[in-house]
């Protein structure tokens, strides 16, 4: 049986965890914590992610390989959705968000002794080797599936590279098509959902002149987004067949909830709103998408659109014929 308490890391256990595991493909998420190996221990990282309630699993130093470890495997860790470098002032810490901590039958959190401009794998990597052969030991994948059309291009680089057949056309958004637009309503031309409005607000950097003292900011660098259908769909891009016959409003942003900055951009979080059953329900609600009635009206209409959608990007090398067949839906 594998061991919850990795062999050979040094036990640091943190006072709290994360709960219970919700289930779920088990994953693992590498966190840098922004401190150089050379100046900051191992131990010294994890009594200080501890003491502020937002313990990982592990905690690796790449340059000596020491391993420290704050809870079981078995439970949620407490580090995601939290400011991962180990200097953000302790006083700024946001709430613990628990459900993100619990996706996945395992969820394993190790944080790394490294920066963003000396990351770990620029050093030796020595236990690298241990971690990942007690990972292996509760079977935990060492890819995460990226899905069907990797596996077609994958194909594609290869006879890209074999004998010079060009990839498939870039479905890329790009300001020259139209597909790339300014983030206001009108440009974007994003459907007025009832209970999901569209926001425009979003970062916006800005230049900073570092030639005066104190530094100031210039004109705003442009923001672009991609430009929608009326339901909401990036016109660019690569939609996989259940979403070229859609049911729903799939997004890659979400909004903020009352309590939490509501209406502000939660942009790490997507969101899928359900189309309404039939035509009397979406007149009631005033939502102007097309109801999955109106759309799909015969029994088996949708596995059908779907079949096709699957059909062209066959032809189009972005869907291998085998992965088509895994899009030979039911749904009627």
């Amino acid at each position: 049986m594998a061991d919850a308490w990795m062999p050979g890391a040094r036990c640091i256990r943190a006072q709290i965890d994360g709960g219970q595991l919700g289930g779920g493909a088990p994953r693992v998420v590498w966190l840098t914590l922004g401190a150089d190996p050379r100046a900051v221990s191992v131990w010294s990282a994890a009594q200080r992610l501890n003491q502020e309630n937002r313990p990982t699993h592990l905690v690796w130093d790449p340059l000596t390989g020491d391993i420290a470890q704050l809870l079981p495997i078995v439970r949620a860790g407490c580090a995601l959705g939290m400011p991962e470098h180990l200097d953000y002032e302790q006083d700024r810490l946001p709430p613990r968000p628990g459900s993100v901590n619990r996706e996945g039958r395992l969820c394993v959190q190790i944080g790394v002794l490294g920066t963003p401009r000396e990351p770990f794998t620029s050093f030796q990597m020595i236990g690298l080797a241990t971690i990942l052969g007690w990972l292996d030991s509760w079977q935990i994948p060492r890819r995460w599936p990226a899905g069907p059309p990797v596996r077609a291009l994958l194909v594609a680089l290869d006879m890209w590279i074999s004998n010079g057949t060009l990839p498939p056309v870039s479905r890329y958004p790009s300001r020259a098509d139209g597909t790339l637009v300014s983030p206001a309503a009108d440009d974007v031309g994003f459907p007025r959902i009832p209970g999901f409005p569209y926001t425009s607000r979003m970062a916006r950097p800005t230049l900073i002149n570092a030639d005066t003292m104190p530094p100031s900011k210039g004109a705003a660098y442009p923001v672009f987004v991609p430009k929608t259908d009326a339901d909401g769909r990036d016109l660019a891009g690569l939609h996989l067949p259940t979403l070229e016959a859609p049911a729903a409003t799939h997004t890659g942003w979400n909004l903020r909830k009352t309590g939490f900055g509501e209406g502000e951009l939660c942009d790490n979080n997507g969101a899928m709103i359900p189309f309404a059953a039939t035509r009397e329900e979406r007149l009631k609600n005033n939502d102007p998408r097309l109801s999955m009635a109106e759309r799909y009206p015969s029994e088996g209409d949708r596995a059908a659109a779907i079949a096709k959608a699957a059909q062209q990007l066959v032809q189009d090398r972005l869907l291998l014929e085998g992965d088509a067949k895994l899009f030979a839906s039911t749904v009627n």
